[in-house]
């Protein structure tokens, strides 16, 4: 009898030290500590950055699409429609190229102040009038607007091409998702094996892990319609406990990091893109604007000569010959 006592003394101090070795190596669920992105650098400085230079880049897409006329204005607005092309110009200058109005462009606003005067002059019957003049130089201006926006069309966008950034967004989705493998097991291990040995904790701990497969799910279709930043900002939400093992959460904390590197990386690339696309802009208005002016100023030179011509005629006509003797320099010429 005092064996049997014995043995279930022994039985009873051996269950106890197995419960105590069991509670000692079980990892208790703290749903507060939990392990994210955000948790390895501040990614909303690097976001905002990324909204800034869009924002910059959408507002001089629009300011190129509007800084010439779309739609020719009538002949008799002719002296208007150039004195509008001509101060959208220079404020584009200041405003998005941070310059002062180049050399081609403060011959235009010349151009654009004499426009009218021009017009005055060319005033004389036959082939050579002011209507011709009026067409000549609202099909110019209508040309140098589409050049602009189709050279416009042809530039490189301000972001970078991203493919590294996808790669990093990748590897992120591979680190939630082995992550969400290693938590299984505990949401699986039930009431009294598992860490989470409440009815709350684990319903708190499946819909997170539900969060956190809905994000990876919805980044994959952002990475495939070519959109990484978002997809990274959809994954800098996922936050998840910290009980998955130290294996798992040193993994899991080095895919972060390795995230807010790739994605302050992207931000400095796309604001050096956007400084090289504003260069970029600056020379293709110039090269245009000077093409204009060769062009206006070579029509102005060709009435000129007809006009000429039209005096040494057998039949001089009288207003002609008026016209001839009037200066007909008044056009800045390329």
């Amino acid at each position: 009898m005092p064996s049997l006592v014995a043995l279930g003394a022994i039985l009873m101090l051996a269950g106890g030290v197995l419960v105590l070795l069991q509670r000692k190596h079980t990892p208790r669920l703290r749903l507060s500590t939990v392990i994210s992105v955000d948790g390895s650098g501040e990614l909303d400085p690097l976001f905002t950055r990324i909204g800034q230079v869009a924002s910059a880049r959408g507002r001089l897409d629009l300011a190129v699409d509007t800084v010439i006329p779309v739609r020719s204005p009538q002949h008799s607005d002719v002296g208007r429609a150039y004195g509008l092309a001509s101060d959208r110009l220079v404020d584009f200058s200041h405003t998005y190229l941070r310059r002062s109005p180049s050399e081609p462009l403060m011959r235009f606003a010349a151009l654009s102040r004499c426009v009218d005067e021009t017009l005055v002059r060319e005033e004389a019957p036959g082939e050579g009038t002011a209507a011709d003049a009026r067409e000549d130089l609202l099909r110019r201006l209508d040309y140098l607007g589409g050049a602009l926006r189709w050279d416009r069309r042809r530039l490189p966008a301000a972001a970078p091409a991203g493919g590294e950034l996808v790669a990093v967004v990748r590897d992120l989705q591979r680190a939630i998702v082995a992550y969400l493998d290693a938590l299984r097991p505990l949401l699986a291990a039930g009431r009294r094996r598992g860490p989470a040995r409440s009815r709350k904790k684990r319903a708190v701990l499946a819909q997170r892990m539900f969060l956190a497969e809905k994000a990876v799910a919805a980044a994959d279709g952002l990475l495939s319609r070519g959109a990484p930043v978002e997809a990274l900002r959809t994954l800098s939400g996922v936050r998840l406990p910290r009980v998955a093992g130290p294996t798992a959460d040193a993994a899991f904390t080095s895919a972060c990091r390795a995230a807010v590197a790739g994605l302050e990386e992207d931000a400095a690339a796309r604001e050096t893109r956007l400084d090289e696309l504003v260069e970029q802009i600056g020379d293709v208005l110039d090269r245009h604007v000077d093409a204009l002016l060769t062009a206006v100023a070579a029509d102005a030179e060709g009435r000129r000569l007809l006009h000429r011509s039209a005096q040494r005629s057998e039949q001089p006509v009288p207003e002609q010959a008026a016209a001839a003797d009037k200066p007909a320099g008044v056009l800045p010429r390329g």
